[in-house]
């Protein structure tokens, strides 16, 4: 049988890892909910998506060759 402060321990440092587990999703939830990250976010996604489309819409209309050599270009969004 464990002595008693043992197990004391053991619970305390059980309840400091769940309060920092729970601190750390505490804070990521408000970080996420923050309109300027979120703004970011989107932004970000939304230029990707942008690249992705163009992409997908040079190399239909002009074949692979041709596409590659606008995606190569510095004004490319990409």
């Amino acid at each position: 049988m464990e002595p008693r402060s043992s197990v004391l321990a053991t619970i305390a440092a059980r309840r400091r890892a769940q309060l920092s587990a729970t601190e750390s999703i505490a804070a990521l939830q408000q970080q996420t909910a923050a309109p300027g990250q979120l703004s970011a976010e989107f932004a970000d996604v939304a230029e990707r998506a942008i690249t992705a489309r163009l992409t997908g819409l040079l190399e239909r209309t002009q074949g692979a060759r041709r596409a590659a050599t606008f995606m190569a270009a510095d004004a490319y969004p990409a």
